[in-house]
């Protein structure tokens, strides 16, 4: 998750299969974002934290997505 290779996750629709969706990286990216927001309870604070992030791994750490992947 924190490599600096997206190919397989983003713009990849010439590599879609029945078995691996294409761009899965967005979804991924909504799932993320979308925890932040429901867990956090400053929601102006919240979309302000999303469309400024600094810190990635802080980010989904803070975002309580983990859960969601378990």
């Amino acid at each position: 998750m924190y490599l600096n290779r997206s190919g397989n996750w983003i713009a990849n629709s010439d590599q879609e299969t029945a078995e691996r969706p294409a761009d899965l990286g967005y979804l991924i990216g909504y799932q993320i974002c979308k925890a932040y927001y429901e867990n956090h309870s400053d929601k102006k604070q919240a979309v302000h934290d999303i469309l400024n992030i600094r810190n990635y791994r802080e980010f989904y750490e803070k975002s309580g997505a983990d859960n969601l992947y378990r």
